[in-house]
């Protein structure tokens, strides 16, 4: 993994650590909200709805880096076992007919070949 990656992975983890203080603090606006609406508060309703839609967006941005970690992380693996498989199947596999459930299976091992390591 080269540098810029490292330090693109840790400013990824910067930011998912900021994603959790937010989380907190719409977690107890939402708890504040929802107590003030049961208890006949309606003006607070809007309070609510506010958070909840900032805490679906909120998650949908966790998950967004969360993704994008995974795949920083085992992209060199994955991009290294492809180029090798595509050289394979060029220069060596040429003469032999390749079903496509061969192809398929040696993608799927190239593919998940990161996450089953260790």
């Amino acid at each position: 993994m080269y540098y810029n990656d490292f330090q693109r992975i840790k400013r990824m983890e910067k930011t998912l650590e900021r994603l959790a203080y937010l989380s907190v603090f719409l977690d107890a606006m939402v708890a504040v909200a929802t107590f003030l609406v049961i208890r006949g508060v309606q003006a607070y309703s809007l309070m609510l709805t506010i958070s909840n839609y900032l805490l679906t967006i909120e998650v949908a941005f966790a998950a967004v880096i969360f993704a994008s970690l995974v795949a920083l992380k085992h992209y060199r693996s994955v991009i290294d076992r492809a180029a090798l498989a595509s050289f394979r199947n060029k220069y060596m596999a040429s003469n032999k007919k390749v079903g496509f459930t061969l192809v398929l299976r040696k993608l799927l091992q190239i593919v998940l070949a990161p996450f089953a390591s260790n």
